[in-house]
């Protein structure tokens, strides 16, 4: 061995991971490494170079910085560091400028000759990974915390990073719990954590989550219990630090407590609805529900349109293996040093794609697991004629004892040509915890799309207000929206808006709707449908039959487009939405005016018009579509305001004989439908207002106050108005900001 070579030997034995190697194998790479040197301000490599060799610095100090204005600093580089390591596990270019601070000298090994590292066994590739991801983790610790404190030295970043530990959370793993005192803060490096509030009586609710930045602070400045629950929806790297720390940090580096109050000021424009994260790369698993799923096809197509909208990659367990170069790695059980590639380079990938698609395999796998494990949101995919009964891996997702509290959909596919309605999909729901679920025919763009705008959270939601005969102008809305082109995602109403909703939502076309509902309505029989008024002034009957002769045996969740409706529970005073079951009792529940029909009996509460707690379910529908929300109201502020003074009393005889013969001074007094519909309204509209301004995206009032609540022959000029008054709305959203496209 010459002396040069022993020069090199004597290096790489000083260097981890070399230094850990038996000799024989480190005199394997001698061959292949040469000497390179680099003047004062010289670079060594830039962001987006190929990422060709590994390097080990000999002597002098270099900087590695995150280009950037200004430049993110890193880390500084001595003697026995290593450049350029982070692309052994990852792959793709470099991400990182590193710059000579002083004439150096490093030794430059091709990453080829190093690659099989990984590889070799055990305890070579164990050796390898660990380093690697320590610095992978630690450069991306380095760039958030630059955001947080501020431009920080190498001797700062240095004390920062010592006053915190690293914690890694699994699946499914707390991190702070509602109620609980706060013991410290910490920083999100890599994966997404879920935020979850439980109510006084009901399971706990996601109501947001984290993708980067300080979690539990606002614990240590209030000194009160944490508020909410923190947990992680995939495998989370953070980095904890003491409460001391919080005072101690604010102290040292003033910006750290004016990134605090800038934080929580866009959290609270977040949760008032004036601003909206920007997208992070977000990982979606696809998993079989049945052997029968065409899943590679269905994976393909849905990568293609959500491609139209954002970056997509699209990969199975062949593909990961191809990307990182190395066969074996999508299959390697947990304990394999191989399993460290795949969440390292996912966690490499943060801001590159918008949505990464694993596709798992049909059988329970490594592999499937591992995309369990690492993603944000699971979407289970079955056939529609297909056995509803979940496997083994798909039944472990919806066991609530194991569990990890992370979104999931169920995607059910059906045949291409089919125009036929959904049918059977309570059975799927009933064995599957989903958030909700999707009826796809793969040979229907449409279809796909609109599973496309629910993923990147861009769908179009429809709240659709009650208001009687009011309602009819519905129609003429929606004849404006698909004139426009506006695709309508989801759809939710209340009482009348609850039946011109699921109408559409089964496929009846607007100018269908107008001659289907003119005989529903203007033939509904009331007047011999009276009964003895014990419970209600009617039996009920007539209205069902209509009902019944319009939606039949429908179930509400095998319509092609999303629908809930929302009732009045007057037995617990709440609200109630209706998502699955029959649909006309669930319309009827929602439209069954209090007093004129009798209420609906489900599990033994009363359910009456649910105009009377959420008459415009804009709200509601805002905490089930995170798209964009357009609210359309029938309800004027001001309504029955033009009526005689019959005094403090009035006998019903006198207001019929009064009917029948006005007389010339007039005689106006509202009929008792009228009243109930309107006292209905009224709450409704008094608790609501605030919230309808809040989480609707659009709102649209129709100019219908001049036209009877229970006028149902106006159904022309009620369908008219609404058309005419959409069509004109529709262009001023378009041009707004707030109309954005994914």
């Amino acid at each position: 061995m010459s002396t040069s070579e022993r020069e090199i030997r004597a290096h790489l034995q000083a260097t981890p991971p070399f230094s850990q190697f038996p000799e024989a194998l480190v005199d394997a790479f001698v061959p292949n490494a040469e000497w390179v040197s680099l003047a004062k301000g010289e670079r060594l490599f830039d962001a987006g170079d190929d990422a060709g060799f590994l390097y080990l610095v000999a002597e002098g100090r270099l900087q590695e910085v995150v280009p950037a204005e200004p430049d993110i600093l890193i880390a500084e580089l001595g003697p026995h560091a290593l450049a350029g390591e982070v692309q052994l596990l990852t792959g793709g270019k470099r991400t990182t400028r590193v710059t000579a601070l002083e004439a150096s000298r490093l030794l430059r090994l091709p990453k080829v000759s190093v690659d099989w590292l990984t590889f070799e066994g055990a305890m070579t590739a164990g050796i390898v990974n660990e380093i690697v991801l320590h610095r992978l983790r630690r450069d991306r610790l380095a760039v958030i915390l630059a955001d947080i404190f501020g431009r920080l030295d190498a001797h700062q970043l240095q004390d920062v990073m010592a006053a915190g530990e690293w914690v890694t959370l699994r699946q499914g793993d707390e991190l702070m719990r509602q109620g609980e005192p706060s013991q410290g803060f910490c920083v999100l490096v890599g994966g997404l954590l879920g935020v979850s509030v439980r109510g006084p009586d009901g399971p706990p609710t996601l109501v947001s989550r984290v993708r980067k930045g300080i979690i539990g602070e606002i614990s240590i400045l209030t000194g009160d219990p944490h508020t909410a629950t923190v947990f992680a929806i995939r495998e989370s790297e953070l980095v904890r630090f003491r409460k001391e720390s919080f005072f101690e940090l604010g102290l040292k580096y003033p910006a750290f407590l004016l990134q605090i109050a800038r934080l929580n000021v866009q959290r609270l424009r977040r949760a008032m609805g004036e601003s909206r994260d920007a997208p992070d790369t977000a990982v979606v698993s696809l998993i079989p529900a049945c052997s029968e799923t065409p899943i590679a096809e269905f994976a393909r197509r849905l990568a293609a349109e959500l491609s139209s909208y954002c970056p997509v990659l699209h990969l199975d367990a062949a593909g990961i293996d191809a990307l990182l170069e190395a066969p074996g790695t999508a299959e390697a059980p947990p304990e394999s040093p191989l399993q460290a590639r795949f969440p390292a380079w996912l966690a490499a990938q943060e801001g590159t794609h918008r949505f990464i698609l694993l596709q798992a395999d049909t059988l329970d796998s490594n592999w499937t697991r591992a995309c369990i494990r690492h993603s944000d949101q699971i979407i289970a995919v079955g056939v529609a004629a297909g056995d509803p009964a979940p496997g083994a891996v798909e039944a472990a997702l919806y066991d609530q004892r194991t569990a990890a509290p992370i979104p999931k959909r169920l995607v059910l596919i059906h045949p291409d040509a089919s125009d036929r309605r959904p049918r059977g999909t309570r059975l799927w729901l009933e064995r599957r915890g989903v958030d909700m679920h999707h009826h796809v025919r793969l040979g229907s763009r449409e279809d796909l799309r609109r599973l496309a705008r629910f993923l990147t959270e861009s769908a179009t939601c429809l709240a659709l207000g009650g208001g009687g005969a009011r309602g009819f102008a519905h129609i003429g809305a929606l004849r404006a929206f698909r004139e426009a082109g506006v695709s309508i995602d989801m759809i939710a109403g209340t009482s009348m808006g609850a039946v011109m909703g699921a109408e559409y939502a089964m496929g009846i076309p607007p100018e269908e709707m107008v001659e289907l509902n003119r005989d529903m309505f203007r033939k509904l029989g009331l007047l011999f449908d009276a009964t003895l008024p014990l419970l209600s002034f009617t039996t009920g009957k007539a209205y069902v039959q209509k009902l019944k002769q319009v939606f039949g045996d429908v179930e509400n969740e095998d319509l092609w487009i999303p629908f809930f409706c929302v009732s009045s529970n007057i037995s617990r005073a709440r609200k109630v939405l209706h998502r699955t079951g029959t649909l006309w009792r669930n319309l009827r529940a929602s439209s069954g005016v209090q007093g004129l029909f009798p209420p609906v009996v489900i599990d033994g509460d009363l359910h009456v018009d649910g105009a009377l707690f959420s008459n415009l379910p804009a709200d509601v529908m805002k905490s089930v579509c995170e798209g964009r929300v357009i609210a359309v109201d029938v309800t004027p502020p001001v309504d029955l305001s033009e009526n005689t003074d019959y005094g403090d009393t009035v006998s019903g005889w006198r207001i019929l004989w009064r009917r029948l013969f006005p007389g010339r001074d007039g005689f106006r007094v509202t009929g008792i439908a009228t009243v109930m519909q309107r006292a209905a309204e009224a709450v409704s509209m008094a608790n609501q207002k605030q919230a309808i301004e809040k989480m609707s995206d659009f709102y649209l009032r129709m100019p219908v106050d001049h036209i009877n609540l229970l006028d149902f022959g106006a159904i022309d000029r009620l369908a008219e108005i609404g058309y005419q008054s959409a069509r004109a709305k529709i262009p001023e959203w378009q041009a707004s900001p707030r109309w954005v496209e994914p």
